[in-house]
């Protein structure tokens, strides 16, 4: 059996959201618990970073994550693309 991959989250403060970053963060969860463990950034043993932003801006400072791989996720249409990338894996 592959080890699941392992995604930190990182979410923006939420100023002026667009959509539920809630809701979609457990959507993706919930979509991809077969193959993805989402953990703390905290130990850096993260195969990558998603950023769950609230809107276009995408304000939320991802310098500390330079050294990871980090997929943006700003919208519903964003988060659908990404769960289909990643069962395609």
């Amino acid at each position: 059996m592959n080890e699941k991959l392992k995604i930190g989250l990182k979410f923006c403060g939420g100023c002026n959201p667009t959509y539920d970053r809630g809701a979609i963060s457990e959507k993706i969860r919930r979509e991809l618990k077969d193959t993805v463990d989402f953990v703390a950034i905290i130990d850096g043993k993260v195969d990558m970073v998603l950023s769950i932003q609230g809107c276009n801006v995408s304000c939320a400072d991802l310098k500390p994550f330079k050294d990871h791989s980090v997929r943006i996720v700003n919208s519903i249409d964003d988060a659908e693309s990404f769960i289909q990338e990643i069962k395609k894996q």
